[in-house]
């Protein structure tokens, strides 16, 4: 039906594997269409060795040699994934004669630009300083991408999150954690939502990464080079026993985390990736927009504690959420691991 499709995901690490099952669906609904991903250079590791994928486009560094490129290929049908203007306008420029999506009708102008350019669309309503003062249910992103399957009449759905690791890339991390005295440590991941909002300091993370090892043998603090200006004040603080691990390609990082026994983090994109290799994890959500975002971007299909993490002012409250992280650690180690 489509012999050449183009499906867009231009945002984080995280929604691009959030988007592999209807990828993955599509594939198997259409196996002889030839479908390529337009994803940006620091995301493009997420689909090596997935076979729903033939073709990774990089976005390049201008929107004209982006455009040019796209249309080398004479794309029958475009599905931007991502729900933003750049990703809306890229579909139609590709000449696509079909234009698949779905947009957020809060976003008044991004919303009617999806109206405007896409053939076919699905559009939802979620308004997130409402949904503070009005909880209700919010459609998983796996699930708002997957509702596009009928535009395209796909008959087929595929839900599990796709990350493929060779058995080499696990072996080479198991040779670094052994390197590191480790075999199958608790995870924690480093990350600047830590430390927004509110009080919780470098120092605090410290005690409360401190606090995970002696309720667990092996502890491991995992981080980026963007987090290093937060490990030169947390690292002085740890334990000996602590170990660190950082700098890591997106492979060498899901590697690593595939060999963990559980994953501590706040919502980044560790967390999809874990939930991808099928990793218990305690997952942080931020108070700011809670019960949208533990909704839409909670842990798919694996074990998970979510923890609301409150606007931290007090050393009664630091108490508090570093004991609420600890119980969910306790609580998976008891259920997970029986």
């Amino acid at each position: 039906m489509w012999d050449k499709i183009l499906i867009i995901r231009l945002d984080r690490i995280g929604d691009l594997v959030l988007s592999t099952p209807f990828i993955a669906s599509v594939k198997k609904s259409f196996p002889y269409s030839h479908i390529t991903l337009l994803v940006n250079n620091y995301s493009k590791d997420v689909l090596l060795n997935n076979p729903s994928v033939d073709n990774i486009l990089v976005k390049k560094p201008s929107l004209i040699e982006t455009i040019k490129m796209v249309r080398q290929f004479n794309f029958s049908l475009a599905i931007p994934l991502s729900p933003h203007t750049e990703s809306y306008l890229l579909s139609w420029l590709s000449k696509a004669p079909e234009r698949i999506g779905y947009y957020n009708k809060p976003q008044i102008l991004t919303s009617l630009l999806a109206r405007v350019v896409l053939t076919r669309y699905i559009n939802y309503d979620y308004v997130p300083s409402w949904l503070d003062k009005n909880p209700c249910t919010v459609l998983h992103q796996v699930e708002q991408i997957l509702a596009l399957l009928p535009l395209i009449e796909a008959r087929e759905k595929v839900e599990e999150l796709q990350f493929f690791l060779m058995p080499e890339e696990l072996e080479e991390a198991k040779l670094k954690l052994n390197s590191l005295g480790l075999s199958v440590p608790l995870g924690v991941q480093l990350s600047p939502y830590w430390f927004q909002e509110d009080k919780f300091s470098q120092e605090d993370f410290a005690r409360l990464v401190n606090s995970l090892r002696e309720v667990y043998p092996e502890v491991l603090l995992i981080y980026s080079k963007r987090e290093e200006k937060y490990l030169n004040r947390v690292f002085p603080l740890l334990t000996s026993d602590v170990k660190l691990i950082g700098n890591l390609n997106i492979r060498e990082w899901a590697g690593i985390i595939g060999k963990l026994k559980l994953l501590v983090t706040m919502d980044t994109g560790a967390t999809h990736i874990a939930a991808a290799l099928k990793k218990p994890l305690v997952c942080i959500f931020r108070s700011k927009h809670y019960v949208l975002c533990s909704q839409m971007w909670a842990p798919w299909k694996t074990s998970f504690i979510s923890i609301k993490k409150p606007v931290i002012l007090s050393e009664k409250e630091k108490n508090t959420f570093i004991e609420e992280v600890i119980a969910g650690v306790l609580q998976l180690q008891a259920t997970c691991f029986l």
